[in-house]
């Protein structure tokens, strides 16, 4: 993935991220400092991160489940394990898609 591609997802991500917090907080008249707002958004992100990589265990073989946990002891990297997600997740995008849509629904809900 290019760096002006990684940038554009990146840009989307906050945008999202962004979004969850006006839906659940500022659309309902609070007023929230900057501070809490970037506490907020990196409690979503943990949250999130945990839900999808939930999700991408759920749908991966045993066999891939396997590999994953060996490369998450190896190398650590949460790059690595969303690369791994997308080389071996049927339809990756649609995927992704359907899971921040659900996401989207147990944090608002």
């Amino acid at each position: 993935m290019d760096t002006q591609q990684s940038q554009s997802n990146q840009t989307q991500f906050d945008q999202y991220i962004q979004e969850l917090i006006d839906q659940k907080y500022i659309q309902k008249g609070h007023k929230l400092e900057p501070e809490v707002i970037e506490e907020l958004k990196k409690d979503i992100i943990r949250q999130l991160d945990q839900f999808i990589m939930a999700r991408v265990i759920a749908s991966l073989s045993d066999e891939d489940v396997q590999a994953l946990e060996k490369l998450m002891q190896e190398t650590k990297s949460v790059e690595e394990a969303h690369k791994f997600a997308a080389e071996h997740v049927p339809d990756f995008t649609s995927f992704l898609t359907d899971v921040l849509l659900e996401f989207q629904q147990v944090y608002l809900g």
